[in-house]
């Protein structure tokens, strides 16, 4: 959700309802700021929002904890919280690595990005990525101390050349595709709430952008021209610390390059697959070979040095034959107990006349490491191929689509390109799967290139369509059809007010998965009518679902999820001001007594892009945000007992 705010006198609003930077009028330049907050690693890239998008974004490389000898463009999603309640709280590189005792001195904290992802989803298991929190911390106060923390020392270092005094910041935060609205909402809460981009006012957006959606546009301007020439079909999929996102794209004019023009032409699709299970597969083979009884004398010192010693293995690895293994250095206090470790599948080999202990992993083992990321990336490219065959993308003999681009931090695994090239090869053996150079910057540079041309009215939208990732609707009342409802049903009741014969709780979607839109929204009207005795408050519940869109069902299910409650306030509207609803019944002796009520008709309008929802009440024909509150925390029950939301029928 993105962050809402009155027009300032330096913006001016869109009509699909965004903000954006007005050179003329501003008194301050804009520097545009992307913020890629990953599982493993978090990175910024920023541009004054004034230059061409099509140039490279500039990259934050200027981290604390770290010799500045070599350029790190991303920084560890880390914190080390001290047990001391008066020390210092460490992040990124200095919470990666810091030495402890046997009693530590820190509580570290890492993986806590896929805890953020909305329960209800049921995506991710809790065990997979486990957590270790410090007393009285949430996972949102941690990703809010880590986000504030980030952001205070880029502001920091930037002061002399980007200083707020000089330039408006204007954030964008990337999220994956997996990411729900109501995930979306809570990680903006956050932001407002918990760092001082909120408190200060900083404009920002999240859940505007996926991670592939922004990777696509780093994709385009980053790739020899000649390889868009005959306006190819490709798919970006970005492999990252925690998920693995695809989306596919055509291109449709690529007669000025590099101002290309694209399509998206499959809804993007995302799984928990990242680098991280590969490291937690990891960490049960080493507890398999050494046992924990033994691993727990090693101090979390040694631990971490194995632990970075395998990830470099990691990047590094290629299944080459003449590697029949990886060796990695154990701890030397290991040595003590060398007679009892290594029964495992491999073992430990001694070296140096028994100064040293060596943990041998075979080159089987490393691709049963990466079985789970491969299979999870290979199944989402499969899915968007074979979509794109049955919508005509692609034939059987010549297939139009012509690249895969590996990107993000495990984009880069030179054996993860191997083995998805084999297993797409197997099907088509014309598909090239390319890693680029700047495979682990694809999203950063594209964010920063997105929101530079939001920024900027008079450039357009590189990506023409877009496609939604879910249906949305809501639970309304509809006129009872015998064709569709069972008149036996409990949910089938006769209204008091108007006497007509309705059914409860049944969905009304207003847009379907797959849908195109224009723009950096679709916009969605849908005319509802309410009736009741007296005007009050009333609650509507807004759902989604990711099934087929020919499939979508009438009622909730396990395929439908309530997103948010819409709590409707009528109670402020003069009862002059509503239509009156008027019925005769049977009174005493016969004798006919009319019976009234009210009725509002409204508009319900909902605004959605990538993850963000937003949503806006009209009434008679004027935006009445009076009227409408959004409730995210779904743990209370509606309250409503008398009036029912109707979809408007034709009369």
């Amino acid at each position: 959700m993105r962050q809402t705010a009155s027009p300032r006198p330096d913006q001016m609003a869109l009509p699909d309802g965004t903000m954006r930077q007005t050179a003329a009028v501003s008194p301050k330049p804009v520097l545009a700021i992307a913020i890629d907050f990953g599982t493993s690693f978090s990175g910024i890239s920023y541009k004054e929002a004034a230059k061409p998008y099509s140039e490279l974004s500039k990259h934050f490389t200027s981290w604390p904890g770290i010799s500045r000898v070599h350029t790190y463009y991303k920084v560890p999603t880390a914190l080390a919280f001290p047990h001391d309640p008066n020390g210092e709280v460490l992040w990124g590189f200095a919470a990666d690595k810091i030495l402890q005792n046997p009693e530590p001195e820190y509580i570290r904290c890492v993986m806590f990005k896929p805890h953020l992802h909305d329960a209800n989803d049921r995506i991710i298991e809790s065990d997979s990525f486990p957590l270790s929190l410090p007393p009285g911390k949430t996972v949102a106060d941690v990703t809010g101390i880590y986000l504030d923390l980030l952001f205070s020392h880029f502001e920091k270092e930037m002061k002399d050349s980007y200083s707020r005094n000089v330039f408006d910041y204007h954030i964008l935060f990337t999220v994956p595709a997996t990411f729900s609205e109501t995930s979306t909402e809570g990680f903006r809460r956050i932001i407002a709430e918990k760092t001082e981009i909120g408190k200060q006012g900083i404009q920002f957006e999240v859940g505007t952008l996926t991670e592939p959606q922004a990777a696509a546009m780093h994709m385009i301007y980053e790739q020899p021209e000649s390889e868009f020439a005959d306006k190819p079909t490709f798919i970006v999929c970005d492999a990252g610390g925690g998920t693995v996102d695809v989306c596919s794209y055509q291109v449709i004019d690529a007669s000025n390059p590099p101002n290309y023009k694209l399509d998206q032409v499959a809804v993007a699709e995302a799984d928990y697959c990242g680098s991280a299970l590969i490291e937690i597969a990891f960490q049960r083979f080493l507890l398999e070979e050494v046992g924990s009884e033994t691993l727990s004398t090693a101090t979390y010192a040694e631990k971490e040095k194995v632990r970075q010693l395998f990830i470099q293995h990691k990047e590094e690895f290629e299944d080459d034959p003449g590697r029949p293994n990886l060796h990695i250095a154990l701890p030397s206090s290991l040595l003590a107990d060398a007679a009892k470790i290594g029964q495992g599948k491999t073992g430990c080999i001694s070296n140096k006349g028994g100064r040293a202990l060596f943990l041998a992993i075979p080159r089987s083992s490393m691709r049963e490491y990466f079985a789970e990321s491969v299979n999870g990336a290979v199944k989402l490219l499969k899915s968007q191929l074979d979509h794109l065959k049955r919508q005509s993308h692609m034939s059987n003999d010549k297939p139009l689509v012509k690249y895969i681009y590996l990107v993000g931090g495990l984009g880069t695994s030179r054996y993860l390109k191997q083995a998805i090239q084999e297993r797409i090869s197997e099907i088509y053996p014309d598909i090239r799967v390319i890693s680029p150079h700047s495979a682990h910057l694809a999203v950063l540079d594209g964010a920063a290139r997105v929101l530079r041309q939001r920024l900027n009215v008079s450039i357009p939208d590189p990506i023409r369509t877009k496609l939604l990732q879910s249906s949305y609707g809501i639970l309304v009342c509809v006129d009872f059809n015998p064709d569709i409802h069972d008149k036996k049903s409990p949910k089938v009741f006769k209204d008091a007010i108007s006497g007509k014969r309705l059914v409860r709780d049944q969905i009304s979607w207003f847009i379907k998965r797959g849908d195109s839109y224009d723009g950096s929204a679709k916009i969605i009207p849908k005319h509802l009518e309410r009736t009741f005795n007296t005007p009050g408050v009333y609650y509507d519940q807004f759902v989604t679902s990711k099934v087929a869109r020919d499939k979508l069902p009438r009622e909730l299910g396990d395929d439908v999820r309530v997103v948010c409650k819409l709590k409707s306030d009528f109670s402020t509207i003069p009862k002059e001001e509503l239509d009156v609803v008027k019925k005769e019944v049977p009174g005493t002796l016969g004798v006919l007594k009319r019976k009234k009520g009210y009725e509002a008709k409204f508009v319900m309008i909902m605004k959605l892009a990538a993850a963000n929802v937003e949503f806006e009440t009209q009434y008679k024909g004027q935006r009445r945000s009076d009227l409408l509150a959004v409730e995210w925390n779904l743990l209370e029950e509606a309250r409503d007992t008398s009036g029912f939301a109707r979809v408007e029928m034709p009369a």
